[in-house]
């Protein structure tokens, strides 16, 4: 019999709640499941965003894709593949570019493309084909948008317009690029300076006089392609990037290469100062320029300044003076490669025996037969013809 002061058990057990479960717990469990939920969501929502993000990038890039295939195989039967008819100019500007506008020119991702294959094929494309892309380019009315993107504010805008532009040979207004080379930007200085000197009639570096900072090497490089086939640099022009007028590193060095270039003669006194520059790479070309271009008196100099050079400036004044074609420092040479205890010396003494062949024929000779060992060798690794011409 039950006892009366026990409590009957149910049947069944009590519904499972929820809500009196959460109201248990304690505060800080509470706190740590709901940031764990958090962290749960806020991971499923980036992984759905990425991947949301990372299907469209893949779209859009087929996309892209599919468009340069189109515009290629158009500038393909346009332009290169397309026979220019017997009595017209080898340069066409009756080029049908229906299809081009069908790509929706409008667009700016299709603009973008376009310009972009155009300047790759004149990158790779000269002469005809290249003056035609050119041609092309100016029919489709891309130049006006890119002249309207030099008035916007960003200067990635500006930069990228001047860019193309400069690369489609298309002219800007002079007064326009002497405001830009105002810019704090140095990227469109630069261009703007690229312009002004691609585009200028007489007197190409006459921009570069009044240069108030430092010529990077690739503008270094972009000036000398603008200007290596031009007839007007003159040597008068040159001295005004040489020493004593001008001593601005990058600059000199730009003249250095121009001077060579077009056996400027009369740029020896300005390379004469840069043997004593303090930049060891611009001292070195100066060296080698006095070379190429010098003469008796230039010769005599660098002999002279040869005991207080950097061992680089050594090696340049070796290589000066077999450069030369001149017999008076021959014995110097020769000295340099028999009792020089450095490799490199002897290496360059005896190459610039080599190039004053046949003025040093005998002193070659002479050398090749008594002498010892090593030397020998190092004068007959310079005999080879390959090496030599190097």
């Amino acid at each position: 019999m039950r006892s009366m002061w026990l409590p009957e058990l149910s049947a069944t057990p009590p519904a499972f709640s929820w809500h009196f479960a959460w109201k248990s717990l304690p505060v800080f469990i509470k706190i740590c499941l709901l940031i764990a939920l958090a962290a749960m969501l806020g991971a499923a929502l980036a992984m759905i965003s990425i991947t949301v993000r990372r299907n469209a990038l893949q779209k859009q890039e087929a996309l892209m894709e599919q468009l340069a295939r189109q515009v290629n195989e158009l500038l393909l039967n346009t332009i290169v593949l397309s026979p220019t008819p017997k009595g017209r100019s080898m340069v066409r500007a009756d080029f049908d570019t229906s299809g081009f506008y069908k790509l929706g020119l409008s667009v700016k991702k299709v603009n973008q493309v376009l310009v972009e294959e155009m300047i790759h094929y004149r990158n790779y494309f000269s002469g005809t084909i290249a003056e035609q892309i050119r041609k092309l380019y100016l029919g489709l009315s891309l130049h006006k948008a890119a002249l309207l993107r030099l008035q916007k504010k960003s200067w990635e805008s500006r930069s990228n317009a001047l860019a193309e532009l400069f690369k489609m040979d298309i002219e800007v207004p002079r007064e326009r690029l002497q405001e830009l080379l105002r810019s704090d930007n140095r990227y469109i200085r630069e261009y703007a300076r690229l312009m002004l000197i691609k585009f200028s009639k007489a007197d190409p570096l006459a921009v570069l006089f009044e240069l108030d900072e430092p010529l990077s090497q690739w503008e270094q490089l972009e000036i000398f392609l603008l200007v290596k086939d031009r007839a007007d640099i003159t040597a008068a022009a040159l001295q005004k990037l040489l020493p004593p007028a001008n001593s601005q590193a990058g600059l000199n060095m730009l003249a250095v290469k121009l001077a060579i270039h077009f056996h400027l003669r009369q740029a020896l006194p300005g390379l004469l100062l840069l043997a004593d520059a303090t930049d060891p790479r611009l001292r070195t070309e100066a060296i080698l320029a006095i070379g190429l271009l010098g003469n008796t008196q230039s010769q005599q100099y660098l002999r002279d300044a040869y005991s207080w050079q950097t061992h680089e400036g050594r090696l340049a004044i070796i290589r000066a003076l077999g450069q030369i074609q001149n017999s008076r420092h021959m014995r110097f040479l020769e000295n340099e490669f028999l009792y020089s205890d450095d490799f490199e010396t002897k290496k360059y003494a005896a190459e610039a025996l080599i190039r004053l062949y046949p003025l040093s024929k005998a002193t070659v000779d002479r050398l090749a037969g008594n002498t010892e060992p090593e030397n020998q060798v190092i004068l007959q690794h310079s005999l080879d013809p390959l090496i030599n011409a190097s």
